[in-house]
């Protein structure tokens, strides 16, 4: 019986179930942190318009910023980039950690990349973040193996993208598709006990702070009509195509910085990143940031078409540099704002607007599955 409890009711309930607790609450923290700082981002960019003789005090001061992040990712290389990666990596025992230190500058980073206006998401760091609060949860238990507390951090990967993202089936099918690609009992356990967890935490703090939890507020579109069958093939094929570029694009600007350009330093291509968003932001800010408000304004038709062709180029563009620059900050929802920008542009091109909201929505969908080559995803756009 004792060897029973420490083998699966402890990692596989009791500890999972904290761990769910505990990433919910700092998630959520996370989340409407980011929310205010998205506040803030706006008054700069409004105040940076208004009083250009600032912008070049703002580029001196975001060259300091550069070199002091640079010095820290070299120390600590696992707070760049997206976080999903690295959190693979550490649950698999491949990547070794200080999970305070990188927990603490992840969020550091990822503030200073919204306050900044990267064309990035919160959902890769916040999946960081719960793999660093999970792993000190596994401290409770020292004499664990690495096997257990790769269970336990898996829990805390799941409820962080689940809390992240506002929709619970997701965190589990992270964990199995993601994170482990296999199918497991004991992973569907932990994660399921974390996933329910962190979601009733972060939902009942949504309530008392009077949030939105879900990650879009969809509007209804009309039923389908027969052509829209028709139409379905074409589109999927340009998504398809879209995918394949981006995807291909990405690795040649990695190949591009890891092999011509390697005696460039980190803090200059951060400085690069953030010298781009910042004068491509004053002309254009709908490429600002991860996307969620540019979504949300697609599906209101708030967008011409010019507008959103240039902001479809240059987040492409920004985006296949800046995710391998060294900058903190997820793909998923910048994946997911490409998929909706291509969308609202067929319907633009080819006079659909009664079809609007169903293309975005498709093209989020198709996107983000032919990226990652996960289809399962769509559950995020579904539910």
């Amino acid at each position: 019986m004792r060897r029973k409890f420490y083998g699966l009711i402890l990692p596989g309930f009791i500890l999972s179930f904290l761990a769910g607790v505990v990433v919910g609450f700092v998630i959520f923290f996370f989340k409407l942190a980011i929310d205010y700082i998205l506040k803030l981002n706006n008054l700069i960019y409004h105040f940076l318009n208004n009083y250009i003789y600032f912008i070049p005090v703002t580029i001196i001061i975001l060259l300091m910023v550069s070199i002091m992040q640079g010095k820290i990712v070299k120390k600590i290389p696992i707070v760049k980039g997206g976080g999903i990666p690295t959190s693979e990596g550490i649950v698999r025992g491949s990547i070794n950690f200080n999970p305070l230190l990188s927990g603490i500058f992840t969020a550091i980073f990822s503030f200073l990349s919204y306050i900044i206006g990267m064309p990035l998401g919160s959902e890769g760091p916040s999946v960081a973040i719960g793999t660093s609060l999970s792993r000190m949860v596994s401290k409770i238990c020292p004499s664990y193996d690495e096997a257990y507390k790769g269970y336990i951090m898996t829990s805390g990967a799941a409820a962080s993208f689940a809390v992240a993202t506002g929709t619970i089936i997701s965190g589990v099918i992270f964990a199995l598709e993601e994170i482990h690609r296999r199918f497991s009992p004991m992973i569907i356990l932990v994660s399921f006990q974390a996933v329910i967890a962190g979601s009733i935490v972060a939902k009942l703090l949504s309530n008392f702070f009077g949030v939105s939890y879900k990650m879009f507020n969809l509007i209804s579109y009309n039923d389908l009509e027969i052509y829209h069958y028709l139409i379905f093939i074409p589109f999927s094929i340009i998504i398809g195509i879209l995918a394949w570029s981006f995807n291909h694009l990405v690795k040649y600007v990695e190949r591009l910085l890891d092999t011509k350009m390697k005696k460039v330093k980190t803090w200059q291509k951060i400085f690069v990143a953030y010298l781009c968003v910042i004068i491509v932001g004053l002309f254009l800010p709908t490429i600002l940031n991860g996307g969620h408000a540019l979504i949300d304004g697609l599906f209101e038709n708030k967008y011409s078409i010019i507008i959103i062709l240039l902001t479809f180029i240059l987040k492409i563009i920004m985006l296949v540099y800046i995710s391998q620059s060294g900058v903190t900050g997820g793909m998923y929802i910048p994946i997911l704002t490409i998929g909706a920008l291509a969308g609202a542009l067929f319907v633009k091109i080819f006079k659909l607007d009664d079809s609007l909201v169903l293309f975005i929505c498709l093209g989020m969908s198709a996107f983000l599955g032919t990226t990652i080559y996960n289809p399962d995803q769509i559950i995020d756009i579904l539910q």
